[in-house]
């Protein structure tokens, strides 16, 4: 808070730092806590950096050649990346035997902690650097010739050529605030190795050591120093119709099924648990049979084996929570850890996934299958306490040798 950099001369180094404080955030350590090890490296060479800014000297004038300039044109280039969005704007001063190009303004901004893709941030971006173009415009006493805008990101320049209110909501107010405050024709694509805001989107790699240099912001790209202008770089921007829309990363993941189940801490009762979660998986699958176009129809209340279904999830659930190495290790046909509380039952895995007991009693073939090789439950899970207390009720409060003798029929 203690540096005052009205123009952005040195964003790309107060920008890390603030990256760095957002990182600390979300690493979620206490106000007194130490940070990790990566975090400190991150310190240490932000730190660094430091000393490189006590050796900076900027002139005032931005150059000697704007009274007799055949032309000044002002570029602004802008970029984004996950962590932050950056602009950089220098004025191109032209003369009959010189260029002189000088850095005027720069901004930069850490991306919002609710995840966003890179082409919204990319847009962001632009957004910034539309803004700072008309202030250095309306600012500057300094006829400017012409303006340049520049982005490495396709996407973005196809959104601001093309009809904005086909867009989204997010996409659509800021591209229409884009195509208020500049000339569309006015926007140009450049790669990412020759954009000068690229510069303060990177972040500190702990395996390549500091090599975070300044020197490129100030002097801008090396084609703003050709006359000819043929040699800068040039790409062809389809229309909105034509762009692609895998530019979005997406992910996708498979996950268990029992990981959809509702949060067991919301509830005091085991039959509300059960018949929440037995909804829940009617929803879901008349939402997968109207995509499959299936005809089957869910009416009338809920099915035995619909409640079988949602007991056999919250059993795994609350088996894998508190026995997930051990359960691992049987599927593997490993042996148990020596300090597993399961090593004395001989523990096995039936064929829906789930932990039986395996013992002595597998030789009393008069035993009921359940009773011969018990659920077996942990003793201080949610779950188990539901369950408990559902036998309890159900026995009228009869005292616990009858509830425990008629609970380990089945755990």
């Amino acid at each position: 808070m203690s540096i005052f950099d009205p123009l952005g001369l040195i964003v790309n180094f107060t920008i890390k730092g603030r990256i760095l404080i957002q990182d600390i955030w979300r690493s979620g350590i206490g106000w007194d806590d130490s940070i990790d090890e990566d975090l400190y490296h991150t310190w240490k060479l932000w730190q660094s950096d430091l000393r490189q800014i006590e050796n900076i000297s900027i002139p005032r004038c931005y150059s000697v050649n704007i009274p007799e300039a055949n032309k000044i044109e002002l570029h602004v280039f802008c970029d984004a990346s996950k962590k932050a969005y950056a602009v950089a704007s220098y004025l191109r001063v032209l003369t009959k035997d010189e260029i002189d190009v000088t850095l005027v303004m720069a901004r930069a901004r850490v991306a919002p902690t609710k995840p966003i893709s890179i082409p919204r941030l990319e847009l962001q971006a632009a957004v910034m650097g539309s803004r700072l173009a008309k202030t250095i415009k309306d600012t500057l006493e300094i006829k400017i010739d012409e303006v340049f805008l520049w982005s490495d990101s396709i996407t973005v320049l196809c959104w601001i050529k093309g009809d904005g209110s086909k867009l989204g909501q997010f996409e659509s107010h800021r591209i229409g605030e884009i195509q208020e405050l500049t000339n569309i024709n006015n926007w140009n694509w450049i790669p990412s190795k020759l954009n000068s805001a690229d510069i303060a989107t990177r972040t500190y790699n702990k395996d390549d050591g500091n090599k975070t240099t300044y020197a490129s912001l100030f002097k801008g790209p090396d084609f703003l120093y050709e006359l000819d202008e043929t040699l800068w770089p040039k790409k062809n921007i389809v229309s909105l119709e034509d762009l692609p829309y895998e530019e979005i990363e997406i992910t996708a993941v498979t996950t268990e099924e029992e990981s959809y189940l509702p949060d067991i801490n919301r509830f005091s009762k085991w039959t509300p648990l059960i018949r929440v979660t037995d909804w829940m998986l009617r929803f879901v699958d008349i939402l997968l049979d109207r995509l499959r176009r299936s005809n089957r129809v869910f009416l009338g209340q809920l099915e035995v084996s619909e409640i079988q279904k949602s007991e056999t999830l919250w059993i795994k659930r609350c088996q894998q929570e508190s026995f997930g190495e051990d359960i691992r290790c049987i599927a593997k046909g490993k042996p148990l850890s020596s300090k597993s509380r399961l090593k004395n039952l001989s523990p096995i895995l039936d064929e829906r996934g789930i932990l039986l007991l395996s013992g002595r009693t597998n030789l009393a073939p008069e035993m009921s299958i359940s009773a011969n090789q018990p659920i077996i439950l942990p003793t201080k899970h949610q779950f188990t306490r539901l369950l408990l207390q559902n036998y309890h009720e159900n026995f009228s409060h009869q005292g616990v040798e009858a509830v425990l003798n008629d609970v380990r029929q089945r755990f």
